[in-house]
């Protein structure tokens, strides 16, 4: 269209070889192979190819007044981590919300989207609820997995050391922690019909807890097996992690690995 080609040539004649431009025109961010520009008041959806150049045009004013002045950080990064939630029956964005440190897991806690939480890096975990964020707390250790037990109202977390911590959001506290056999964690999971708690550690070994107890229900060994066994050296076998465990029902639980195998339980 008309209106395109007069873009393509405004852009043409402002960007030079080297991408010196008007900093209150154009914003650059030399992040990437591609080099993406922020132009503002201009609403241009896609990539424009100018020689060799793929820039990516977006709407620099969400309001009705427009953005008089652009700069560009030292360091050419992006902006804060932003979480969004999107209603999928109407294909639209609900609402968006800025974090202060990005989002390792989260979990729902209500049926709907008004109460979750989240686990951020730095060692933080928040709360929010339909308003916005209600609370904001700090664990020891760095996490790596929350999972959330409903008929106690506990969140369990997992993280880089060998402790589960235990979070009551009834009493708001920390209860004394679970420990595992191994020196690391990097998941863990709740099973909704009978809420087994089971965790996958840096060893390939899974740990199944009770709630109701202190004591270890099982451990199993999911390395040690003969169809892998035939493929792996035992030197290797330390270097073979638990990376993801998912609950189908009751009695069958997968469980991913480090190395590409799946193993249904």
């Amino acid at each position: 269209s008309c209106y395109k080609m007069f873009i393509w040539r405004w852009l043409r004649h402002k960007i030079s070889d080297d991408l010196r431009i008007e900093p209150d025109r154009v914003f650059v961010n030399p992040s990437g192979d591609n080099q993406s520009i922020l132009v503002q008041n201009i609403s241009l959806n896609g990539p424009v190819k100018i020689d060799h150049f793929y820039l990516n045009l977006m709407k620099a004013n969400e309001d009705v007044s427009a953005k008089e002045y652009l700069r560009r950080s030292n360091d050419g990064r992006s902006y804060k981590p932003t979480l969004k939630c999107f209603d999928l029956n109407e294909l639209s964005l609900k609402f968006e919300r800025g974090l202060d440190a990005d989002v390792v897991k989260f979990h729902l806690l209500s049926d709907d989207y008004t109460k979750f939480i989240l686990l951020e890096e730095e060692r933080f975990v928040e709360f929010h609820t339909g308003y916005g964020r209600y609370f904001r707390l700090r664990i020891p250790h760095f996490g790596r997995d929350i999972s959330f037990c409903r008929e106690i109202s506990e969140a369990y977390i997992a993280g880089c050391r060998n402790e589960i911590f235990r979070l009551n959001l009834e009493l708001g506290r920390f209860h004394e922690p679970l420990y595992s056999q191994s020196e690391s964690l990097t998941c863990c999971q709740f099973n909704d019909q009978h809420q087994l708690f089971v965790c996958g550690t840096t060893d390939g070994k899974v740990e199944a807890w009770d709630y109701r107890g202190r004591s270890r229900a099982a451990v199993l060994d999911c390395v040690l097996n003969k169809a892998i066994a035939m493929e792996l050296d035992l030197d290797s076998r330390s270097s073979i992690e638990v990376s993801s465990l998912c609950f189908k029902d009751a009695l069958h639980l997968a469980v991913g690995l480090s190395n590409g195998y799946v193993r249904i339980i």
